[in-house]
């Protein structure tokens, strides 16, 4: 009852976030960067941070003990050792609530790297003088839109949903940080601020600053342009607003290592100050119809993406086992020179044969039924959304 009754009060709140590339035996001298990183934490007075792409146990390490040196002594992960989430969220405010939610849509039959990376959001309360606040820290599905293929945008819309029913029925001021693999004027965009009200807040204070730099030492052989995937967006509470003061890139300095030119990561990072003031008591928004309309076909366009590719991994299956089945046929054959050269030749071909048959058995059965159910559960959350 004394919370309740507990005067509100204003307070001023720095966030950032970071998607670190500590991604093992691809990203490079992710040792060095780390310490970088760590350096450079202290002389930002953060309150808060999330981190993406803290894939090695070596990586998660060093930017704790470097979070503890800077004041952000509470910290969540998720423990464990295959299919984590490379999320890592470090705090100078203690955690009222702190755990993972695992994206239903994690990836896909064409792209099973991102559906073994247990993507998700992590979903903190911090404990703040002005009242609680909700973080999410997360990292949106990363393939790439090809013309004609809608499939990675629809498993991105598939996750912003999911994301989007967390954030709903909040009453608490909402921060959600992250690299979500998208841009201002895109779909993905659209869906997340029309389904939740979360307002991207580089972009509304005129600081929607690239943090995908072509001039990255470590994507100057990117075909991408310059562009800006990671973000801090904000929505107010019942009973606590959230202005955005200042939004600025951080981490994008580059600096040097063994005398190369290097950056913190491949992304720059983004830190936000805010202002968290006392605020009347308003109703929750509605969600707008037009994104609700807008992810209901991408999600249905993305539903019939994945049932065309399990029926094209069915196929694939037929033929290596038949393929399979023809060289084990040959190898037990006795053939004329009955060298056991070419007795194994067949042996080993009828397994190279085998192999590709597996993967695309473990994509039609396994992968794809949990992605077409997935996307059926999204469509159905995305309905209870029409009416609230």
């Amino acid at each position: 009852m004394a919370d309740v009754l507990r005067p509100l009060c204003s307070m001023r709140l720095r966030v950032a976030t970071l998607n670190v590339w500590a991604v093992p035996f691809l990203a490079e001298r992710v040792g060095a960067r780390m310490r970088e990183i760590g350096r450079r934490l202290d002389g930002l007075a953060l309150d808060v941070i999330g981190f993406q792409e803290v894939w090695t146990p070596r990586a998660r390490r060093a930017l704790i003990a470097a979070g503890s040196q800077a004041g952000l002594v509470h910290v969540w992960h998720r423990k464990r050792w295959v299919i984590g989430s490379g999320l890592l969220v470090l705090s100078r405010l203690p955690f009222d609530q702190a755990r993972f939610n695992r994206f239903a849509l994690r990836g896909g039959t064409s792209e099973k790297s991102e559906w073994l990376g247990g993507k998700g959001f992590a979903e903190i309360v911090l404990r703040t003088p002005a009242g609680p606040i909700a973080i999410a820290d997360t990292h949106l599905h990363a393939g790439t839109v090809r013309e004609g293929e809608v499939g990675a945008r629809a498993l991105r819309i598939a996750q912003i949903v999911e994301l989007a029913g967390w954030v709903r029925p909040r009453s608490e001021p909402v921060l959600v940080l992250g690299d979500l693999n998208c841009q201002n004027g895109e779909p993905e965009h659209e869906v997340l601020s029309g389904l939740t009200a979360l307002r991207d807040l580089a972009a509304e204070t005129g600081s929607a600053l690239p943090t995908a730099l072509h001039d990255n030492p470590y994507r100057l052989d990117s075909p991408k342009p310059d562009r800006r995937i990671d973000y801090v967006w904000a929505r107010d509470g019942e009973q606590l607003g959230v202005h955005p003061v200042s939004v600025g890139r951080v981490f994008a300095e580059p600096f040097a290592i063994d005398g190369h030119v290097a950056a913190c990561s491949d992304h720059a990072g983004v830190l936000a100050e805010l202002e968290v003031t006392p605020a009347a008591h308003s109703a929750p928004p509605r969600a707008d119809g037009a994104a609700i309309s807008l992810a209901s076909r991408l999600l249905a366009e993305g539903a019939r993406s994945a049932r065309r590719e399990r029926r094209a991994d069915r196929e694939d299956a037929g033929i290596g086992v038949v393929a399979a089945a023809l060289a084990v046929t040959g190898s037990r054959a006795r053939p004329i020179s009955r060298r056991s050269v070419l007795r194994h030749a067949l042996s080993l071909a009828a397994l190279a044969a085998l192999a590709p048959s597996l993967e695309a058995s473990l994509s039609s059965e396994w992968i794809a039924p949990s992605e077409i159910g997935a996307f059926a559960k999204a469509q159905a959350l995305l309905a209870s959304m029409r009416d609230r």
